[in-house]
């Protein structure tokens, strides 16, 4: 069902609105099974002092969309859809409809296609974010329940953790065709790859690991035992260290691989629920319950710097073509911009409620 939303762009304060309804006319088309995103602004010579000097003070008209590869998509389970912002104007451009519980999205700069994540209808949907279009979806079998994706660097092999059925599926996105299944520990919840894309690393928070995938032998490895209810790891760059975060630990623990040995604990307080790399400095960037993002030294792992955030983040994704570090705000229903060189706010996208993963078009993984 198309799901056509206004956006206030205007500066309300001090307006003095008459009483009862405007009506503002605009012209859009929404296809069936497509969403639609109007901008309303006001206009510059309608308003003196505060009062209306004109009887329709704003102008609506559809969102233009920009290039594909300054896109930013935030997969939402209010609305069973995909919100998609301009990442350089921050503003919602349009509305990608999924089946029931999108919870997660992945992006093929390349081919400029999404894949998206829908739990409730064991379906993983691509968009065409050129066009928005839906192309042929993969099946997954009932009862999947899909939480998470990870695409290899070449968008050659897609990774499903499957929760409800426990199993990793690798699935050939371009065909659809699932390619192999294989068995995971207790209710996969999320999952990612190191640099070259020949590991995943699966994310099992209700058994308390880690379980290494050797993506071109198609086989399960070692499970590493980290602390209860992980929820987020991020690979060394060079393949040789992990670092995972738990919900109610106030550390995280660093492990080398592949032997999965604990190596270390860094201090971060607890709720921790994001990790990301600044490309530039190679700092380790943690986000967790007390709304600011801590900074530390990769090395060291001593803490260097915070940057602080209008609420908690539960993603964090760092966007080379503006030169910001994005971090979703779930409690707020937002998208907050940072500026890397500064490290002060930039902008704050207003995503909607249910917002359940961020991803970019070109992102950097921070791996």
């Amino acid at each position: 069902m198309a799901t056509p939303v206004a956006l206030w762009t205007g500066t309300p304060s001090a307006l003095l609105l008459p009483e009862g309804p405007l009506r503002i006319p605009v012209s859009f088309l929404v296809g069936a099974g497509r969403g639609q995103v109007v901008r309303l602004r006001l206009r510059s010579d309608a308003v003196v002092a505060g009062a209306l000097l004109a009887p329709v003070p704003f102008e609506a008209a559809p969102a233009e969309r920009p290039s594909a590869l300054l896109l930013g998509l935030c997969p939402s389970t209010s609305l069973d859809a995909v919100v998609v912002f301009d990442r350089r104007a921050h503003g919602l451009v349009g509305l990608l409809p999924t089946a029931a519980e999108p919870v997660g999205v992945v992006v093929d700069a390349a081919r400029q296609v999404a894949y998206v994540a829908s739990a409730g209808a064991d379906r993983i949907q691509a968009f065409d974010l050129a066009t928005f279009d839906e192309l042929e979806p993969t099946r997954l079998r009932a009862g999947d329940r899909p939480a998470a994706l990870a695409l290899t660097p070449d968008g050659s092999l897609l990774a499903v953790a499957n929760a409800g059925s426990e199993s990793l599926a690798l699935v050939d996105p371009r065909s659809g065709d699932e390619l192999a299944r294989l068995p995971l520990g207790a209710e996969p919840s999320w999952l990612t790859l190191d640099r070259a894309g020949l590991r995943a690393f699966v994310v099992s928070r209700r058994s308390a690991s880690v379980t290494v995938v050797d993506l071109a032998a198609r086989t399960v490895g070692r499970a590493i035992q980290v602390e209860p209810e992980p929820v987020r790891v991020l690979v060394s760059p060079a393949g040789d260290r992990l670092v995972v975060a738990s919900a109610h630990a106030p550390y995280l623990t660093v492990h080398s691989l592949p032997d999965g040995a604990l190596t270390g604990r860094l201090f971060a307080g607890p709720g921790a629920g994001a990790l990301a790399r600044e490309p530039r400095s190679g700092l380790l960037l943690v986000a967790g319950g007390d709304a600011r993002i801590q900074l530390f030294d990769p090395d060291s792992l001593l803490p260097v710097g915070s940057i602080p955030l209008p609420a908690p983040a539960a993603r964090l994704a760092i966007d080379d073509a503006e030169g910001a570090l994005l971090a979703l705000l779930p409690a707020t229903g937002e998208v907050a911009v940072i500026d890397l060189a500064s490290r002060r706010l930039r902008a704050r996208v207003d995503v909607g409620p249910g917002a359940a993963d961020l991803a970019l078009v070109g992102e950097r993984t921070g791996r």
